[in-house]
């Protein structure tokens, strides 16, 4: 654990819940145990007062013990002991927190289109629509961010999600409907971004362009019905589109393009759209 860099290691334990100053000090309690209030202070150049009130903070999390002797020495408590306890701190927390939201009335879902800023919830964002989707989903992603979600496309095809995926270079993912996109040579050769598109059940889409690091050029999510609905169809006639093309670059007979539009007719989600509901929410 500790070959990372201070600043590395002062980020993790901030991202538990530390303080910048308790992070210091349980760091330099681990590989420095046991040690006084004012040798701590001394070496990582904090007031004493401040310290000794961070090393008090300390030991109700958990996270040092204290010899109340004349000496009166500090020493970190094990930091996989320390950890597995404030994930199981999390966990109950987590627990109370779903059980009582459970309880409150859902507000109702509106038409906006919203933005999001970071990747970590662009990320989130498209599992947990995966796991919601009750019958197709649409995914048009780029290689690199298609690798991250195999494990999860994979789990929601076994329970029996249709799963469509524009492909930009050859990827195997067994139960999937794998399209070649037919001018991935244009789109590899041209494009130094991220493209990572989603829709589910012609019902909600997230649409979202990356930086070849991976930060947020845009992104948006909607379940605008209308919208949604539209998107779904215009990529779904896409990739129809994209499987003729190869179709044709392969010298295939027109039976077997006429049945390529067939079996894309009966997975097309035309059924989907509940006209009702979808005027209900603009009156």
């Amino acid at each position: 654990m500790f070959n990372m860099n201070d600043n590395q290691i002062i980020h993790s334990l901030k991202a538990l819940g530390f303080t910048q100053l308790e992070a210091q000090i349980y760091k330099f309690l681990v590989s420095e145990s046991p040690a006084t209030g004012y040798r701590i202070a001394k070496a990582i150049r904090k007031p004493a007062a401040n310290t000794y009130k961070a090393l008090e903070t300390l030991e109700q999390k958990g996270a040092v013990l204290i010899d109340k002797s004349k000496k009166r020495q500090y020493r970190s408590v094990n930091y996989t002991d320390m950890l597995n306890r404030l994930e199981r701190k999390f966990l109950h927390s987590k627990q109370q927190a779903v059980e009582s939201l459970a309880e409150l009335k859902t507000a109702d879902w509106d038409d906006n289109v919203y933005q999001i800023q970071s990747k970590e919830q662009v990320y989130d964002q498209f599992r947990t629509m995966l796991k919601r989707a009750k019958r197709i989903a649409i995914i048009d992603t780029f290689p690199e961010i298609l690798d991250d979600f195999h494990a999860v496309i994979r789990t929601e095809i076994d329970r029996g999600l249709t799963v469509l995926i524009k492909a930009y270079q050859p990827v195997e993912i067994a139960g999937a409907k794998i399209v070649p996109e037919s001018r991935a040579k244009r789109y590899s050769s041209k494009w130094d971004v991220q493209w990572m598109n989603l829709v589910i059940d012609a019902s909600e889409y997230l649409i979202v362009l990356l930086s070849e690091a991976g930060d947020v050029y845009q992104a948006v999510y909607t379940r605008s019905p209308m919208l949604s609905y539209l998107y779904h169809h215009g990529i779904h006639t896409e990739l129809v589109l994209d499987e003729v093309i190869v179709s044709l670059q392969d010298r295939k007979q027109l039976a077997d393009i006429e049945r390529i539009v067939a079996e894309f007719e009966e997975i097309s989600g035309g059924e989907l759209l509940d006209v009702a509901a979808l005027t209900t929410i603009f009156r």
